[in-house]
């Protein structure tokens, strides 16, 4: 990606503002509309409308990278998306064994809402926070910072953003910080150089995720256990990607296999 030496941070200082000035109204539309936030969080599309506020910034349009491009290269990434959560919950379900701990196990039946019914709202939800988060943010981070220092300080905001978690104490905000980064770096390497689809590639990764908290994982309880299991995943999953996605580059320089997942 070529780099810029224009100044980015004001555009993207207005963007966070932006989106926490928005969280604040949609928290509290949330409310007077009495929707379950277990079918979807309204919040979750403070980074998408928070986009508006940034057209005035922008000559030529806001840079989002929405694209949709061929069905081989998106699907190959998402192969890798649902390879990841698997690994990442699979790894957390063994981790839980080994210390001896029950991993909290919520049916689909057992929930208060139709689970066919969550699933589709919370993809809209997810893909209404990728649209800011990974659509816009990390790709404009990235025409000044490589794909890594962008990822971290992606995860850092996105991580920030969901202020509930601080307070539940400093674990519990530490193994949060940690995954949000994990998961920003595994997100930003599956988008790499993507041939278009970047908002269905994000959006289904943050999903999966979403579905798996909801079933598998009760890191909402304040406890700062599942937390640490889940960050510690997310931490180790991410490094896997970092190294297949290094190694990738490296044959590729070298004229050997051409860049991984697509």
């Amino acid at each position: 990606m070529i780099r810029t030496q224009r100044p980015i941070w004001p555009a993207i200082g207005v963007y966070l503002l932006a989106t926490f000035l928005v969280s604040g109204v949609l928290l509290v539309l949330q409310g007077v509309l009495g929707v379950d936030n277990e079918i979807i969080s309204i919040v979750q599309f403070a980074p998408s409308v928070a986009l508006l506020a940034l057209i005035p910034l922008f000559r030529s349009g806001v840079p989002v990278n929405v694209g949709f491009g061929r069905a081989r290269g998106v699907c190959a990434r998402l192969s890798a998306v649902v390879a990841a959560n698997v690994a990442m919950f699979g790894g957390c379900i063994a981790l839980f064994a080994v210390l001896g701990d029950d991993v909290m196990v919520t049916r689909p039946a057992d929930l208060a809402e139709p689970f066919l019914v969550i699933l589709v709202f919370q993809f809209i939800g997810a893909c209404g926070e990728e649209l800011g988060w990974r659509c816009f943010l990390q790709p404009y981070l990235q025409t000044r910072y490589s794909l890594v220092v962008s990822a971290v300080l992606v995860g850092l905001m996105w991580g920030v953003w969901h202020i509930q978690y601080f307070a539940f104490g400093p674990l519990v905000v530490a193994g949060f910080l940690v995954s949000t980064v994990s998961m920003s770096l595994i997100m930003a390497a599956l988008i790499e150089r993507a041939p278009g689809g970047n908002l269905l590639i994000a959006g289904t990764f943050h999903w999966l995720i979403n579905i798996g908290l909801l079933l598998l994982m009760n890191e909402e309880d304040g406890k700062a256990l599942p937390m640490i299991v889940f960050a510690v995943m997310c931490a180790a999953v991410a490094a896997v990607t970092l190294a297949v996605r290094r190694s990738s580059v490296t044959l590729t320089r070298t004229g050997g296999l051409s860049r991984t997942f697509g």
